[in-house]
């Protein structure tokens, strides 16, 4: 057992057990039959204004496995530093997302900074806001952070199959099953006021968590899953 927690560990541990993952969660997506519905809501977004920011892109780490494979290119990722986190560093890169380390519960200011500054260089900054540990589903304060000093607009986006294994990990992590149908909902843009206000951040917090879990189980409706 020691022996592999060193090896998971390792340098070369994480580049072995990186590339299966992402050769694993590229074939099951490759597999689906995928249907984008609003997607011109976010490519409008990006040529209406050149001058606004570019958008943070918000979902739940439920959805992480095949969002490689859907998010639009020069995207950047706030990544755990934790074990896990260093495993998908491989499927990161070579999906063409560029990694932060850092988390959206701890070290936050020194992850926000660091997400701002992709955004100033053009990126699109992603966050599954209830990761690395959970609770699932709950957002944390870090997409509005984000938006607050970027003045960027968030996107919620959500994914469903009509056939797909649950893990029982905290999260509940989806796996779509070979030669299904699948949706990839994007939500309207929320634009957030600037504000210092506790009681204001706050209900723009719950106001973009109720969105996101509006679109999850729409998403998911529509696919034929009445509980999620």
């Amino acid at each position: 057992m020691i022996m592999v927690k060193a090896f998971v560990s390792s340098k070369v541990g994480n580049i072995i057990i990186g590339t299966l993952i992402f050769l694993l969660m590229f074939i099951c997506a490759k597999l689906v039959l995928w249907r984008h519905e609003n997607r011109p809501n976010f490519a409008r977004l990006r040529s209406d204004d050149s001058a606004a920011p570019p958008p943070i892109l918000v979902f739940w780490h439920e959805h992480l496995f095949c969002f490689g494979i859907v998010l639009p290119a020069g995207c950047a990722a706030l990544q755990s530093p934790h074990a896990d986190g260093r495993i998908l560093d491989i499927p990161t890169r070579l999906y063409g997302v560029s990694p932060v380390w850092g988390s959206s519960n701890r070290q936050a200011l020194s992850s926000l900074r660091a997400l701002a500054g992709e955004t100033k260089r053009g990126k699109i900054c992603v966050i599954t806001p209830d990761g690395p540990r959970g609770p699932a589903r709950t957002l944390s304060a870090g997409p509005v952070s984000l938006s607050q000093l970027t003045g960027a607009s968030i996107i919620p986006v959500a994914w469903s199959t009509g056939r797909m294994w649950r893990a029982r990990s905290w999260d509940r992590l989806r796996v779509p099953k070979p030669f299904t149908r699948g949706l990839i909902k994007w939500g309207e843009p929320i634009i957030l006021p600037r504000t210092k206000d506790k009681q204001e951040l706050e209900a723009q917090r719950l106001l973009v968590e109720t969105r996101l879990s509006a679109l999850t189980k729409k998403c998911d409706s529509d696919m034929g899953h009445s509980k999620t």
